[in-house]
């Protein structure tokens, strides 16, 4: 799975989700190489929810993450915690 070590690395670092109380389940499959190995043409490629990213950057990875994160059920619910708080 070529280039995706740093992908994988931001998303195992990424605190913002958990920090904002968001309870979402997004599914986050490394791809194999999709029989273009020797090339790595595609590589790396990211599939999130079943959308797949050809040719996967960290910065995209991890906007589509934050996007589906907003959309989840309790999003609203995590921000309005929030804001009465301050």
């Amino acid at each position: 799975m070529m280039g995706s070590m740093d992908i994988a690395a931001a998303i195992e670092s990424l605190t913002e989700l958990e920090e904002s109380g968001i309870q979402c389940d997004l599914d986050v499959t490394m791809v194999p190489c999709l029989e273009n190995c020797e090339s790595g043409a595609l590589s790396p490629v990211v599939r999130i929810n079943g959308e797949m990213f050809l040719r996967a950057e960290t910065e995209t990875v991890m906007a589509k993450l934050l996007e589906l994160a907003q959309k989840c059920p309790d999003a609203g619910d995590s921000q309005k915690q929030e804001q009465a708080g301050r």
